[in-house]
């Protein structure tokens, strides 16, 4: 049960870090507010009347898509946007990992899991911040629950799916009236990637899915506004993913081409990846499974180098990656769930477009109704390192992108 609006400030204080810091600055640099709307492709505001980002657009900065990295996951790709590093950098993997020097599992559902420090690599943009004297909060965001080299945001909230929208901008707002506000804010919304994943792209179920968000985005701009705190707020919007039709007829059955019980399968659909048990060798695993003309597998370090995904020591021996639109399973599974593999699904190639997300932004150094070209997800974390006017820590991320969005 969500807690009433009057309580969530002091739930916010019992969690906040041992290192949390109230000193008022001298002078305040531009609060930058980041916003994840999931799975909210890069054509949706174009297909729906979504009168917020289109204002946001209008006055501000927008890409032409966000392109995610491989896998085009929630997970990877939100912690690579706060990162600017590649999946096999900071190893959230996918949205399961299997770590086999500790036979230990972390899964996004899994609550211990995603607030062990262990799994997360790299430094996100909150620790950069509060290393640097900046006072960040977090409503929801991959990470932000584990003292990532020691650091947790000043304030940030375990996630709480049930939480409404209006209580997660209402939280917003309440941390920009604190007497020495947060000058980073991240909140996430986790639509309309659910109505994407159960009815597809196309289905108009999803685009009131975006509506019921940018109705929330509204509120926190006219929270913003109300405040006289528009037009000295960077206001940061973006997906971790487009998403893409599925049917049941593409799927790709593992059973057809070797016996799946050789498998010890950590990730299955549309990326299968697994190590070879029983006799099997990964080069016969590759060989069998490559027969499919709908997949692409190759032992992980013979995978393509622009998909950055071949290095990190949890990575399985094996991964596959299916044609956008396929879905990978095995037979007696599938006969028991057939409904996951119909409606929507996103993981493939960043390549393909249906996988690109939105992003943009409206602020003191975003504005102008300018277009940029295709950010890539590792690109972003030099942008938010340039609004909080903070030193980035090492990253993949092109600083010229962060360049051509501040019209520098």
């Amino acid at each position: 049960m969500t807690p009433p609006r009057a309580l969530l400030l002091p739930l916010l204080l019992l969690t906040a870090c041992p290192q949390a810091r109230r000193v008022e600055a001298p002078a305040r640099k531009p609060t930058v507010i980041l916003i994840s709307v999931d799975g909210l492709r890069a054509d949706y505001p174009e297909r729906t009347n979504l009168p917020t980002i289109a204002r946001l657009a209008a006055e501000g900065v927008r890409a032409e898509a966000m392109v995610p990295v491989f896998p085009s996951k929630t997970f990877p790709n939100h912690y690579s946007l706060v990162t600017g590093l590649w999946a096999e950098e900071h190893g959230i993997l996918d949205n399961t990992i299997y770590d086999p020097d500790t036979d230990e599992w972390f899964s996004m559902t899994d609550s211990a899991a995603v607030s062990d420090a262990r799994w997360w690599g790299g430094e996100p943009i909150w620790v950069t911040a509060e290393r640097q004297g900046v006072i960040t909060a977090t409503c929801f965001w991959p990470g932000s629950e584990a003292p990532i080299g020691g650091v947790r945001p000043t304030y940030y909230v375990p996630y709480n799916g049930g939480m409404p929208y209006e209580d997660r901008v209402g939280l917003v707002l309440d941390w920009l009236d604190e007497e020495a506000p947060p000058q980073l804010i991240t909140v996430y919304f986790d639509e309309p990637d659910g109505a994407g994943h159960k009815h597809g792209p196309d289905d108009p179920a999803v685009g009131d899915a975006a509506q019921e968000v940018d109705e929330a985005l509204a509120r926190l701009i006219d929270g913003l506004e109300a405040r006289g705190l528009l037009d000295d707020v960077h206001v940061l919007i973006t997906a971790d993913h487009g998403m893409a039709n599925i049917s049941l007829d593409r799927v790709v059955f593992v059973d057809d081409y070797l016996n799946a019980q050789q498998l010890q399968t950590i990730t299955w659909t549309p990326v299968l990846s697994f190590y070879p048990t029983e006799g099997l060798s990964a080069e016969e695993a590759v060989t069998a499974l490559n027969q499919s003309p709908h997949l692409r597998c190759a032992k992980k370090e013979d995978r393509p180098p622009e998909q950055h995904l071949s290095s990190h020591p949890r990575l399985p021996p094996v991964i596959c990656d299916a044609d956008e639109g396929w879905s990978i399973s095995g037979r007696e599974w599938f006969g028991d769930y057939q409904d996951l593999y119909q409606g929507g699904a996103h993981g493939y190639d960043p390549v393909v477009e249906s996988m690109h997300g939105v992003i943009l932004g409206r602020g003191p150094r975003l504005s102008g109704g300018r277009a940029v070209g295709p950010t890539r997800a590792v690109d972003v974390y030099n942008l938010l390192a340039a609004l909080l006017q903070i030193t980035p820590a090492t990253n993949s991320g092109d600083p010229a992108v962060a360049e051509e969005w501040l019209g520098e």
